[in-house]
């Protein structure tokens, strides 16, 4: 038997900016889910900002930020992972996640704080 720790549990998402739109698609979770646990799902549609910085130079780049979700569904203790590119990508995804609202994660049926973990990505057309 394996024991599982719902503070272990982690959703991994992606999210593409492109300048004028963007696109969110989750993925399952990262580790393997303990029997009746359900995974935080996003609920929300924040604001996606492409760094006006980066328009300007013509740059693309990445963050991966992680955030806790407790059990009122809010993002909180959000940091910047990774990140590529000088255009303030890590300060945009991190206030992408920080946007976000969820539906929290659930064991058994009772709310639980979980890790959500995001791959901004911005491109541009």
């Amino acid at each position: 038997m394996v024991a599982f720790a719902a503070a272990t549990i982690m959703t991994i998402g992606t999210v593409v900016l492109t300048l004028g739109a963007f696109s969110v698609s989750n993925a399952e979770a990262a580790t393997p889910a303990a029997p009746g646990y359900v995974n935080a799902q996003p609920v929300g549609d924040p604001p996606a900002v492409y760094p006006e910085e980066a328009i300007d130079a013509d740059a693309s780049g990445y963050a991966t930020v992680q955030c806790t979700i407790g059990t009122d569904g809010k993002a909180a203790d959000c940091a910047v992972l990774s990140s590529h590119g000088d255009y303030h990508f890590g300060r945009a995804a991190l206030n992408y996640a920080r946007g976000e609202d969820f539906r929290p994660a659930t064991l058994n049926g009772v709310p639980v704080e979980s890790n959500h973990q995001w791959k901004v990505i911005f491109r541009l057309n």
